[in-house]
């Protein structure tokens, strides 16, 4: 199974031990917060996904996002 964690909120899970307690789910989830990627590649049954933002103000949140080896989500608006 799987299960997608921060819906509507950005909680850093990584600093808890859920993934200890339930190695045998795949959890995943989304961030605007690229301090939180590092971190993350280290869990095996967790994945991050750096939510992309062209707003204004997100410029170096993207910058960081990219030294990372973590998917980067962006939704396309009128295609």
């Amino acid at each position: 199974p799987s299960a997608r964690l921060n819906v509507l909120s950005d909680i850093p899970y990584e600093n808890t031990c859920i993934f200890d307690l339930f190695k045998n789910i795949y959890f995943y989830d989304y961030t605007k917060r690229a301090n939180r990627l590092e971190a993350c590649n280290k869990i095996e049954n967790y994945k991050l996904m750096f939510s992309y933002s062209g707003a204004s103000g997100y410029e170096n949140q993207v910058i960081k996002a990219l030294q990372f080896d973590n998917p980067i989500a962006v939704v396309f608006k009128n295609l």
